[in-house]
C-alpha cells in the first residue's frame, strides 16, 4: 500500500487528516438528524410519528381468513390443522392491545374474531357430517 492508499482511508479510520481537521463525511456536526425537519422560521420540527401497529390483530385476521379456508376445503384443513382457535385467542388478546394502543387493529381484531370463530364453526359442521 503507497503513501497516496494510505492517506486516501483516513475517513474510514477517522483519523485527522494532513490539515488537522476531521474528514466531513465522518464529523458528527455535519451528519444532518433524518429524525427533525426546519420549518420557514428555522425551527426543528420532529416528523410525523407512525401510528401504533397492533400485530396480535394482524395475526388474528389472517389466521381466522386461513381457519375459514380450511373449514371449506378439508384439503387446506390437512396442511394448516386448525387456525381457528389460534385466531380467536389472538383476536381476543389483539381487542386487549387495542385499548392500550388508542385503537389501533380494533376493526382487524374483530373481523379476526368472527372469522375465527365462523371457521371454527365451519370446520366442526364439516368434521361432523363425515
Amino acid at each position: 500500500m503507497g503513501l497516496c492508499e494510505i492517506s486516501s482511508l483516513n475517513y474510514i479510520a477517522d483519523v485527522p487528516n494532513v490539515e488537522g481537521d476531521r474528514d466531513e463525511r465522518t464529523s458528527p456536526m455535519t451528519t444532518p438528524t433524518p429524525a427533525s425537519t426546519y420549518d420557514e422560521r428555522g425551527a426543528v420540527q420532529p416528523l410525523p410519528t407512525r401510528p401504533p401497529l397492533n400485530g396480535l390483530a394482524t395475526l388474528a385476521l389472517v389466521y381466522g381468513i386461513i381457519a375459514v379456508a380450511a373449514g371449506i376445503l378439508p384439503a387446506v384443513r390437512q396442511i394448516t390443522g386448525s387456525l381457528a382457535v389460534p385466531a380467536v385467542a389472538l383476536a381476543a388478546t389483539g381487542l386487549a392491545n387495542a385499548r392500550r394502543l388508542d385503537g389501533a387493529g380494533t376493526k382487524q381484531a374483530a373481523i379476526g374474531l368472527v372469522t375465527g370463530f365462523a371457521g371454527l364453526a365451519i370446520s366442526l359442521a364439516t368434521y361432523l357430517t363425515t
